[in-house]
């Protein structure tokens, strides 16, 4: 059961990051905006804000192909981020600045609390994403001065 649970909690904390900062609307605007104006970087703060991700995989028990039970887990992950700062560019999250995070994973099984663990993450250098985490699709383009993204023409 371990493995199971391992394998769940086997993703990127990025990748976990980037789809709750997906739905932050600062993170999106500047996106479109650097969609828009081609070589432009925006900086974001993003002050603290927290980023929540829930699991929820079923685990069977099988012996000699015979299914003898059903095993619920519950994960949940928060991430607390303080005092950090975005760097987006070409639609992307490219950077994240200074700042910490606090990174608290739940553990439960049908329902009943099992284990948590906390960890701080010191977030005092720079961290460059790659390419970057994409924000935003390319359509999605902010016209100078538009109120709602506009459909890019190809």
């Amino acid at each position: 059961m371990a493995d199971q649970v391992a394998r769940v909690l086997d993703r990127d904390v990025i990748d976990l990051m980037g789809a709750g900062w997906r739905r932050y609307e600062a993170l999106t605007s500047a996106a479109r905006r650097t969609l828009a104006t081609p070589g432009a970087e925006e900086i974001v703060e993003l002050a603290d804000h927290r980023i929540t991700s829930s699991h929820r995989p079923r685990i069977d028990v099988i012996l000699d192909e015979v299914k003898l039970a059903e095993i619920h887990v519950e994960i949940d992950v928060t991430i607390d981020l303080h005092a950090v700062m975005a760097v987006v560019f070409a639609g992307r999250l490219t950077a994240l600045h200074s700042g910490r995070a606090s990174v608290e994973v739940a553990l439960g099984i049908e329902g009943e609390p099992i284990a948590r663990a906390t960890r701080e993450i010191e977030l005092n250098l720079e961290l460059p994403l790659g390419s970057g985490i994409r924000l935003v699709d390319d359509s999605e383009v902010l016209h100078v001065g538009a109120q709602q993204p506009a459909v890019a023409v190809p």
